[in-house]
């Protein structure tokens, strides 16, 4: 059986970078497609054959010219059988914040 095909989007190259580089030892997982916006990803898409697509796609909700739920329904209309996980973004600094004020 091979490799699950997944794609990485998000407008963070670091995220990008770590999420590519944890999954590159995956015996089960092989990134196909990474992009660091909506706009980007869903065009590389576009022009991916149909068996190299990925079958899942790891997005960022907040991006800054098209955010995850913009880039998830373009996903659906090029590959609609695709699964979808959203990663929220965590301020550090309310973290900061409420530790100082703790």
């Amino acid at each position: 059986m091979g490799k699950i095909p997944i794609g990485i989007v998000d407008d963070e190259e670091l995220i990008v970078n770590l999420l590519r580089n944890y999954f590159r030892d995956s015996d089960k997982y092989l990134v196909s497609v990474t992009a660091l916006s909506g706009q980007s990803f869903t065009k590389k898409l576009k022009s991916t054959s149909i068996d190299c697509r990925p079958e899942i796609v790891i997005t960022d909700l907040r991006m800054k010219d098209m955010d995850g739920i913009q880039t998830t329904c373009e996903i659906r209309k090029i590959a609609p059988s695709t699964k979808i996980v959203t990663m929220r973004p965590l301020h550090i600094n309310y973290f900061m914040c409420k530790g100082l004020y703790s």
